[in-house]
C-alpha cells in the first residue's frame, strides 16, 4: 500500500515551505519609522522609478524604429471600429 498522498495532514514532508517558515511574503509591511524601514522604501522607489523609465526608454525607441521602417504607430482597432466603417 502506498504511502500518505502530498498534502494529508501524515505527511510531514512538504514539496513547499509554508510563508510562515521562510521570507516574509512580497505583501509584508515596512515600517517607515524606523531608518531601516526609510532606507528599504527609498531602495523599493528608485527601482520602481528606474524600471519605469526604463520601459518609458523603450517604447520610445520602438516607436522611432516604427517610424523609420514606414510604420505608423497607432493603437489596434476595435469591432467597435470596424463596425462604424
Amino acid at each position: 500500500m502506498p504511502g500518505p498522498e502530498v498534502g494529508t495532514p501524515g505527511n510531514k514532508s512538504r514539496l513547499r515551505p509554508k510563508a510562515s517558515d521562510s521570507e516574509p511574503s512580497a505583501g509584508a509591511q515596512i515600517d517607515t519609522t524606523t531608518a531601516n524601514g526609510r532606507l528599504a522604501f527609498v531602495i523599493f522607489a528608485a527601482f520602481t522609478e528606474f524600471e519605469r523609465e526604463l520601459i518609458a526608454e523603450r517604447t520610445r525607441a520602438g516607436l522611432a524604429a516604427a517610424r523609420a521602417r514606414g510604420r505608423q504607430p497607432a493603437r489596434a482597432g476595435t469591432w467597435a471600429d470596424a463596425r462604424v466603417r
